[in-house]
């Protein structure tokens, strides 16, 4: 499942022309919008993060919160990889693509010796299509990117190095929509295309690789129990994938949304709608949560 790079970058309107200045695109919901500009739109998105924010007594936050030590905790995890392949640190340019495929290839073949690849067609081609879409818009058109779905009933994803996006069955029901689908990918593909791997590998640089490697699988399996051998504090540390790294896949994925046929709104409504559910549920992860949520 790979997306062509070969296709044109099309605007959030579907042209390759510049969107008309008072151009007004649906929200999920119906809600109409006005985007003058991708400054305004950052503006409005603010303000709308804020009144919910405030309207939600701060869970919007705590949503966001866990995004990012649930399926980013998994993206953090892997950090150790090149160090357990013996992959050298950040090298320039041609050589540096290379090896983050090399890396990429190394870590797919990894997870996917852990876990089933669902092959259910009509799963596989929403995937595909949806990331298709996306990944035509973004930076680095010379990687391949490729986009799978693991056979876990947590709500998760992740994105690694070289251009493999992997979604899990959980998150692939728990989407709404294709907007939301969108926004997933357009987070992981923003964590690739900023090489956010390599950030972090130069932060967590003295970690241990065995029990990063381990700890990752064992994230995305969101197991019960912490693995034997694995400490809190080391835990801990991997807990939160860098604020500034989640940030700026949540900004840059709205901007590459806004360059598709989906709504960028979609990126908070999908915070919004993880928010809710665990507030039903009163349940800290969503992982095992959603194996028997309806397609």
């Amino acid at each position: 499942m790979e997306a062509s790079r070969s296709s044109p970058t099309r605007t959030a309107w579907g042209s390759s022309s510049p969107p008309p200045r008072d151009e007004r695109r649906p929200a999920p919901g119906g809600v109409m919008w006005r985007i003058p500009s991708a400054r305004a739109y950052n503006d409005a998105v603010g303000r709308w993060r804020f009144i919910i924010a405030r309207a939600g007594g701060g869970r919007l936050r705590a949503a966001t919160s866990r995004w990012m030590t649930g399926p980013r905790r998994a993206v953090a995890l892997l950090l150790g990889l090149a160090v357990c392949v013996g992959f050298p640190p950040t090298v320039a340019g041609a050589d540096q693509t290379a090896d983050e495929i090399a890396l990429g290839a190394q870590a797919a073949k990894e997870i996917e010796s852990q876990y089933r690849v669902v092959t259910d067609p009509a799963m596989v081609e929403r995937l595909t299509r949806v990331g298709g879409v996306v990944a035509r818009v973004v930076d680095r058109q010379e990687l391949t990117y490729r986009f799978k779905i693991l056979d876990i009933p947590g709500v998760n994803a992740l994105g690694v190095p070289g251009g493999w996006v992997y979604v899990t069955k959980g998150m692939m029901r728990f989407v709404r929509t294709d907007d939301e689908l969108a926004a997933v990918l357009a987070h992981e593909l923003t964590h690739i295309n900023h090489r956010h791997y390599y950030i972090q590998q130069d932060r967590q640089s003295r970690m241990m690789p065995a029990i990063v490697l381990a700890a990752a699988l064992s994230v995305l399996a969101h197991s019960a129990a912490p693995l034997a051998g694995v400490s809190i504090a080391t835990r801990g540390a991997l807990a939160n994938y860098q604020r500034d790294l989640e940030k700026d896949a949540d900004l840059t994925g709205i901007s590459f949304l806004m360059k598709t046929r989906y709504s960028p709104v979609a990126m908070l409504t999908l915070m919004e709608h993880l928010d809710q559910v665990d507030k039903l549920t009163g349940q800290p992860d969503l992982g095992p949560l959603y194996q028997d949520h309806p397609r």
